[in-house]
């Protein structure tokens, strides 16, 4: 696949050129993030988005509340935060799975 490049990340840098991604998407990762190395990874992933790009994240296993609070320690909120904000657990949990979509703060 010509237009495929690998890169070796480590876990707290995505080691990907500054402003490079429109869009990261991360399924089933952030949960198996070491938690002492998320601050670095959500920064080098924040240095790899382009000022517009967006983060989406799937989580399978739920617990979107925590993610949320979480992520939002790192700088990023949702862009339907409002819709988001009056789901029950049950739901929020339902939405992580299909995927939630942020930007940076």
């Amino acid at each position: 696949m010509p237009n495929v490049v690998p890169v070796l990340s480590v876990p707290d840098d995505v080691a990907l050129p500054a402003a490079s991604l429109d869009v990261a998407m991360l399924h089933d990762v952030a949960s198996h993030i070491e938690r002492a190395a998320r601050l670095r990874f959500y920064e080098s992933l924040t240095r790899a988005l382009k000022p517009e790009g967006r983060l989406v994240i799937f989580g399978p296993h739920g617990d979107a509340d925590s993610m949320l609070s979480e992520l939002r320690g790192y700088g990023f909120i949702p862009v339907d935060d409002d819709a988001l904000s009056v789901l029950s657990q049950e739901d929020l949990d339902g939405r992580l799975k299909d995927g939630i979509v942020f930007r940076r703060q």
